[in-house]
């Protein structure tokens, strides 16, 4: 089968996309299929020759380039796999690409990938459907933010709390403040990646996510930082986190993380596969953070630990992706 494999583009997260890429690539290779891989920011070859590669005349060879801008020109491989984090690879404008095309591609569609990466619209769709989320305080700009703590109302906030963009992932632009000139600071901070700023409570406790898969919630995954606080650095840095996979949770715990994790997929009308962030507090009530439409592929990656501990391996994870998105095409 002909996979053209998308990674890199723009976003804050690019250079986790391009690690997911080439794991992807890598791993689809090894089990016989016929790999191209590219990055969107520039349509660059990145399985080709070096840049710097000279030709028998002794002329630096152009790297090979894809034109991105006609879609057209991708209906000659079998699949896309969409190895993009954030962004425009993320938040529905590829995909919607794709779809006018009648190109396949891995992950969700459109709409899903459009509201799970506007995390305050995934709230409100999952608090309507009883999944449950930390409280939350969506604000347009650092101005109406400081409005409002001025406001009789901002004696809902209570601190420490978490101040994060609404549409960055990894942690990108996330701050746990602890007291005012914190907060001032993590406000400034989220706004240099997004105008919608989100003020949330900070629900103490472990951290765990469900990656879904098809129909099928995956083993539980329970993240454990070793800087306590699961931030980019703790997400892919090697041996900087360590990983539980099935988590050592009550059962009814595992059981109500899975079902909601499945209810949000649903709801949002993912498809594919994706994955579900928690907190599981002292008491033992979860919340749901987010939902991940095109979570991570790298060494250190969830998705792949929870495929494993049901017994998949890296490859037959990436074969069943492929053969859902067929099946949706």
């Amino acid at each position: 089968m002909k996979i053209l494999v998308l990674a890199g583009g723009e976003s804050k997260e690019r250079e986790v996309s391009l690690n997911t890429g080439k794991a992807i690539a890598a791993a689809l290779k090894t089990i016989g299929h016929d790999v191209a891989m590219i990055d969107t920011k520039d349509g660059h070859d990145l399985l080709g020759a070096p840049a710097n590669e000279s030709s028998p005349s002794g002329e630096i060879a152009p790297r090979q380039k894809y034109d991105l801008s006609i879609p057209a020109s991708m209906r000659d491989c079998d699949c896309v796999f969409i190895a993009l984090h954030g962004g425009l690879g993320e938040n529905g404008t590829l995909q919607a690409m794709f779809d006018l095309a009648k190109v396949p591609y891995t992950g969700s569609g459109v709409l899903a990938s459009a509201l799970a990466m506007d995390k305050q619209r995934t709230k409100l769709i999952l608090s309507a459907v009883g999944v449950p989320s930390p409280r939350t305080v969506c604000f347009g700009d650092e101005a109406s933010i400081f409005k409002y703590l001025g406001s009789e109302g901002a004696d809902d906030l209570e601190y420490p709390m978490v101040v994060k963009p609404n549409c960055e992932g990894s942690t990108v632009g996330l701050s746990i403040v602890h007291n005012y000139d914190q907060l001032l600071d993590g406000i400034r901070l989220a706004g240099k990646y997004d105008l919608n700023i989100l003020v949330e409570e900070f629900i103490p406790g472990r951290e765990l996510t469900v990656a879904i898969l098809g129909e099928e919630a995956l083993p539980v995954v329970e993240i454990v930082p070793k800087s306590g606080f699961y931030d980019y650095h703790s997400k892919y840095t090697s041996n900087a986190s360590d990983y539980f996979c099935p988590a050592e949770i009550d059962p009814t715990v595992e059981k109500d993380a899975k079902e909601f994790a499945l209810t949000a997929f649903q709801v949002l009308g993912c498809e594919g596969y994706a994955r579900v962030d928690f907190r599981l507090n002292p008491d033992n009530e979860l919340y749901c953070l987010e939902v991940n439409t095109l979570p991570g592929m790298t060494a250190t990656s969830l998705v792949p630990k929870a495929a494993k501990a049901a017994g998949m391996s890296f490859e037959q994870l990436l074969s069943k992706i492929i053969e859902l998105s067929l099946k949706k095409s």
